[in-house]
Order: structure tokens, then C-alpha cells, then sequence
């Protein structure tokens, strides 16, 4: 870096940060216990709890060696710049290290008045009409400034490439249709919640109640499932009953798909009776472009 005379932070450190966050996150969902609802054995995914875990603590030492080399850094520009040592606690940057480096940064001005009080370089005293500082001293602002932005934007760049993907909304809908999550969902005046979502090359429909903590969903074996679109009813079985027939699922997206704002969403089953009606508005928007292919590659 050239505010800090010395190189802190390599792209390839901040892309394995970003790496481990992103795996990290994919397989969380998948690490909580399932039940077959066939036998209604719970099934506990070992393998993948494992490799979870060991990405997210991977991720936490390659975060304490970039807040070690930032340290390394901030001190060595200290010396070098300004010509004294500034403290920097090991512990501190072990134990919090971006947060302590961030707080570092923001401490240098203030370390560094300290140091010349102790030096015998006191600013003087102010008059009246306060001087205008020296160029000296303006140049120092600028470059402490310069070198909290750079730091800073170190630790932004890999937030930011570790981000997960943000909702987007589309009328009475919200989720994502692309990248490495696929669903939809809306609310009801009710407080329901109906959620299309793709995943292991299938689609679930799911009707939630937050409120009264209850699910259902079309990939529990229930009985009587349909959706209907107004009055007309669709299957949301992802697998057809004769070779060479459509699959009722990709006839529901393809429905969906092709949904006005008019139109009203009912989620039916024998155990879960009717819900209340869903508006469509802004459905087909999310939708605009999606294809069955899309859902069936999310993985």
C-alpha cells in the first residue's frame, strides 16, 4: 500500500475470505436435522455440519491474519511517518481483530497528540482568531485520512464480497430468482406466508403461519395438496405418473409465471384446510425471464 509504505493485504487472502464465508453460508441451511416423512426417522447431516464448521473457522483465522498484518502495517507507518511506536494491543487483535484495527485507526490522531505532549511538541495555545494549521500539519491530515480510507476499504472489499444476496421485491412479492438462491414469497392479510422456493431440482410450496409457529409443505407427503390459481387447481408433484406426461410442478411455474395482478393464490390441503387468498401482484415480474430449467439447475 502506498499510504502505508507496505503491503497488508493480497487479493488472494481476501478471495479465500470471501470463499469460506460463501460455502459457509450455502451449507448452513442444510445442517439442520431432517425428518423422513415416511418412517419419521430424524436424519442429522454429520458431513456437512462438519465441513461447515470447519469453513467458518477458517474464515476466523484468515480474519485474525489480515487484522495481524494490518497491525504490522499501522505500526510500521506510525514509525515511519511520524516517528513513534504505536501501542497495539496482541490480545485485542487476536480476540477482535478488524473491529480493534477499525478503532486503531480512528485512535491514530489522538496517539499521535500524545506523543508530541510527551515530547515537548504542544500545539500552542489558542488565540482569539484561531490559526490556520501549517501545511505540515495539513498534509499529516490527509494522510492519516487516506490511510483510514484505504484500511477501511481493505475491510469493506471482503464484506462486501462476502455478502449474501440481499431480497429483491417485486409488488406483494420478495426473494430471489438467480445466483445461488432461488424463492419467492408473500404475505397475506392474514400473516401467512406462501414461499416458492427450488432447490435439488425440484419445487416446495410452502405455507407458513409466523404467527401461530406452523408449516406445511408440499414436500411432506401431504394429502389433497393443490394451489389454486383463482379457481383452477394445479398439482405441485415434481415427478409425472406415466413416462412422457408433464410434470405437474413445471405446469404450476409455467401458471405462475403467467399470473395478473388480479389474480388471487390459495394454498389447500386435507391437513392444513384453505388459506387465506394471496394476491399475485408482481409475481409474473419476478418471474419475467425465469425458466423451469432455472429452478430445476439451483442446487
Amino acid at each position: 500500500m502506498q499510504e502505508t509504505g507496505r503491503t497488508f493485504s493480497s487479493p488472494l487472502l481476501v478471495i479465500w475470505m470471501a470463499v469460506c464465508f460463501g460455502l459457509a453460508a450455502v451449507l448452513r441451511p442444510y445442517t439442520t436435522p431432517q425428518i423422513d416423512p415416511l418412517n419419521y426417522t430424524l436424519h442429522t447431516p454429520m458431513a456437512i455440519i462438519a465441513i461447515t464448521f470447519i469453513l467458518t473457522m477458517a474464515l476466523m483465522v484468515l480474519y485474525i491474519v489480515w487484522a495481524f498484518k494490518a497491525r504490522t502495517a499501522l505500526q510500521y507507518y506510525a514509525l515511519t511517518q511520524f516517528h513513534f511506536e504505536l501501542k497495539m494491543n496482541v490480545f485485542y487483535t487476536l480476540a477482535f481483530s478488524v473491529y480493534y484495527i477499525n478503532y486503531c485507526i480512528n485512535a491514530l490522531p489522538e496517539a499521535l497528540a500524545k506523543h508530541q505532549l510527551l515530547r515537548g511538541q504542544a500545539q500552542p495555545v489558542m488565540q482569539a482568531a484561531p490559526e490556520a494549521p501549517s501545511t505540515t500539519a495539513q498534509e499529516e491530515n490527509a494522510t492519516m485520512k487516506r490511510l483510514s480510507l484505504v484500511l477501511l476499504s481493505a475491510l469493506l472489499a471482503s464484506a462486501s464480497a462476502c455478502a449474501t444476496v440481499i431480497d429483491q421485491k417485486w409488488g406483494d412479492w420478495y426473494g430471489n430468482t438467480g445466483g445461488m438462491t432461488f424463492g419467492l414469497t408473500s404475505q397475506n392479510k392474514a400473516g401467512e406466508t406462501l414461499t416458492f422456493s427450488c432447490s435439488n431440482k425440484q419445487m416446495t410450496v410452502t405455507l407458513a403461519s409466523p404467527r401461530e409457529n406452523w408449516s406445511a409443505s408440499s414436500d411432506e407427503g401431504l394429502d389433497d395438496l393443490h394451489l389454486l390459481i383463482n379457481r383452477q387447481s394445479y398439482d405441485t408433484d415434481n415427478s409425472t405418473p406415466f413416462p412422457g406426461y408433464p410434470v405437474p410442478a413445471q405446469q404450476l411455474f409455467n401458471a405462475l409465471a403467467h399470473t395478473k395482478a388480479s389474480d388471487t393464490l390459495v394454498f389447500t390441503s386435507r391437513q392444513s384446510g384453505d388459506s387465506k387468498p394471496f394476491s399475485a401482484r408482481g409475481l409474473s415480474d419476478a418471474l419475467k425471464g425465469v425458466t423451469w430449467q432455472d429452478c430445476m439447475n439451483q442446487p
